[in-house]
């Protein structure tokens, strides 16, 4: 943050507290706190302005998979009203899928006492696209079912645009778990700079991971942005930022990781590999 310096809060080893001149609210609460409780939230149950601020932040995260379906967060997204169902239209629009508009298509009227997460279950998705004659010549529109009609990468957009466009309106951190996990790397980019452009006024902020080296470029992110998770030989994991290696603004980030510059890649013993296969072949 501009002209802000990071400032320690406490440290927790064991049993052991180091409160920081900054974190007077949590002074004389280490006593109060259980081994297995967060320090945090014993000193918020005390009214600590600042471990509530932090507590609020954590309970605006967003976690989900992108091996994972989440049409009907975007369903109920669309029901929120007109402009909300056109902005998921704007959304497929963008991404050239060759959809115009996306609408939610109501089953059979359901019992009074059918719970709402049972009414969206029974909702269909029609995605409009233009119908051409065999000149070319556009002759009017088809209805499609997305689930049955649409491929799995149009379905995933269509299943991220809830969450995505969720986390831009409230100001929320949506976390996604191998979120270019079936995309081209083209929408992934288009995500991506959705969150690092004005397009984001309410600051909302997006995490994920990736094996795309496509991404990993100056162009879409700080290097203080970028980060690699390098597993040791003993299990172990060590996050660390490309901001340490100091790189310039026209390094080449996604090739200088697959040549092995910032670590973090697999070690791959090929020689050892076949010497296993041939073994499991010979009997």
């Amino acid at each position: 943050v501009p002209k802000t310096r990071e400032a320690k809060l406490f440290i927790r080893e064991a049993g052991n507290f180091e409160i920081g001149n900054n974190f007077k609210e949590g002074k004389g609460l280490d006593t109060k706190t259980r081994d297995n409780a967060l320090f945090l939230s014993v000193v918020a149950q005390f009214n600590g302005q600042i471990s509530k601020t932090i507590l609020k932040w954590f309970r605006n995260f967003n976690i989900i998979s992108g091996f994972e379906e989440y049409g009907d967060i975007t369903i109920k997204y669309m029901e929120k009203g007109e402009s909300c169902s056109r902005r998921v239209s704007e959304f497929l629009a963008v991404a050239d899928l060759g959809i115009l508009s996306a609408n939610i298509a109501k089953a059979a009227a359901l019992p009074a006492n059918i719970s709402q997460s049972l009414r969206t279950e029974h909702m269909d998705i029609k995605t409009l696209h233009q119908k051409y004659d065999e000149n070319r010549k556009a002759i009017g529109f088809e209805n499609f079912e997305l689930e049955e009609n649409e491929s799995k990468g149009t379905q995933k957009i269509f299943s991220l645009a809830g969450p995505i466009l969720n986390a831009l309106d409230r100001s929320e951190i949506l976390l996604i778990d191998e979120m270019d996990a079936g995309l081209h790397p083209l929408i992934a980019k288009f995500i991506i700079q959705l969150f690092n452009s004005e397009d984001n006024p309410n600051n909302a902020q997006l995490i994920l991971n990736t094996h795309n080296i496509y991404i990993l470029n100056s162009k879409l992110f700080r290097s203080d942005q970028i980060w690699f998770a390098e597993k040791d030989r003993y299990g172990g994991t060590d996050l660390y930022s490309l901001f340490d290696y100091k790189v310039k603004n026209d390094d080449s980030y996604g090739d200088d990781y697959i040549l092995g510059r910032y670590g973090a890649i697999p070690c791959i013993d090929a020689d050892e590999l076949r010497s296993s296969i041939s073994s499991v072949e010979g009997g």
